[in-house]
């Protein structure tokens, strides 16, 4: 899995929610490293837009690492999408996905403009792709995608929002992490009742 240099096989772009007001996401979504997959925060450099430092971001782990992948979480997703629309990313992971920011956000700041953009042009997306509910999440649909595109989804239903995904959180994360690096997910979690999957 690694080159001679002891370097991890693939490079993962993590991004937290976007926000309108500040246009910058936190980098704290967490996807489990592991000495094949390397897992990099996205915090834009001081003055840099949002999308210039996603490209930044993207570019830095494409020149290092023979794969490229994205991990998201909520209206960061909606940045992955874009991404993956415009550059060749090779796996996408998206955690309760959001395509347009919360109510009362500023509708017309770079996040806006980022999430519309996504949504329009999800069927330009081309990798596989990863979309995990943890809640009561809306799902992506497979329509609105490309043929070329893999879609699983990996359900964990509760009783109350996320209550599943606390409860399993760690199972979740390793999943993710498999996918990432394999474009699997492993086979243990077939067996596990309290998830479903389901192949687009």
């Amino acid at each position: 899995m690694n080159d001679k240099r002891g370097r991890a096989a693939v490079g993962c772009l993590c991004i937290d929610a976007i926000t309108s007001g500040s246009e910058h996401a936190s980098g704290r979504f967490i996807v489990p490293g592991s000495t094949s997959l390397r897992a990099v925060g996205f915090v834009p450099e001081n003055g840099e837009g949002l999308w210039d430092g996603l490209r930044t971001a993207y570019q830095r782990l494409r020149s290092g690492y023979g794969l490229v992948a994205v991990a998201a979480r909520g209206t960061g997703c909606a940045a992955a999408l874009a991404l993956a629309e415009q550059l060749p990313v090779d796996r996408l992971a998206l955690v309760d996905p959001a395509l347009s920011l919360p109510r009362g956000a500023d509708r017309r700041g770079e996040a806006a403009r980022l999430c519309a953009f996504a949504r329009r042009n999800l069927s330009l997306v081309a990798c596989d792709v990863l979309a995990v509910q943890t809640g009561a999440s809306a799902a992506l649909r497979r329509a609105w995608f490309s043929p070329r595109c893999r879609l699983t989804w990996l359900s964990c239903p509760g009783e109350g929002d996320g209550e599943m995904y606390r409860k399993r959180e760690i199972e979740v994360k390793q999943a993710i992490s498999c996918f990432l690096q394999t474009g699997e997910l492993p086979k243990s979690l077939a067996e596990n009742p309290e998830m479903c999957i389901i192949y687009g």
